[in-house]
C-alpha cells in the first residue's frame, strides 16, 4: 500500500492512461517512487493496490509526475531533474530510462 512505502507523506500522484496503475511520489529523502497495479477494489482505501515497483527519484524536490499515453512510461520532474521510468520485462522493478527526444516522433 502507499503507506508501505511513503512514510512520511506523497508529493505527487498520477494514473496510467488505461486506469491499471497509480504512481505515487513520495516525500522522503530519496523521493521513492512507486507504482501500483489500481482497481475499483483499491480505490475504497488509498493505497490499496498491489506494488507492481519502486524506485528512488533522488534528492531533487519533485513537483510533477505523469505517465506517457504512447509508451507508458512514467515521467518525475523536479527541481532541476526530469527522470523516465519504466519497469522491467517482468513487471517487477522499476527502472530510470533516458529520454530520447525527437521531434514528432512516435514509438
Amino acid at each position: 500500500t502507499v503507506e508501505d512505502v511513503h512514510a512520511v507523506a506523497v508529493t505527487c500522484l498520477a494514473f496510467s492512461a488505461d486506469g491499471r496503475y497509480l504512481a505515487s511520489v513520495g516525500a522522503d529523502v530519496e523521493h521513492t517512487v512507486a507504482v501500483h497495479e489500481w482497481d475499483a477494489k483499491s480505490s475504497a482505501a488509498l493505497g490499496g493496490g498491489r506494488l507492481v515497483a519502486k524506485e528512488h527519484f533522488g534528492r531533487s524536490n519533485p513537483y510533477v509526475a505523469a505517465f506517457n499515453p504512447v509508451d507508458g512510461r512514467l515521467v518525475v520532474g523536479g527541481a532541476k531533474s526530469l527522470k523516465f521510468f519504466a519497469t522491467d520485462g517482468d513487471g517487477d522493478a522499476l527502472h530510470v530510462r533516458s529520454a530520447q527526444y525527437a521531434h514528432g516522433a512516435r514509438k
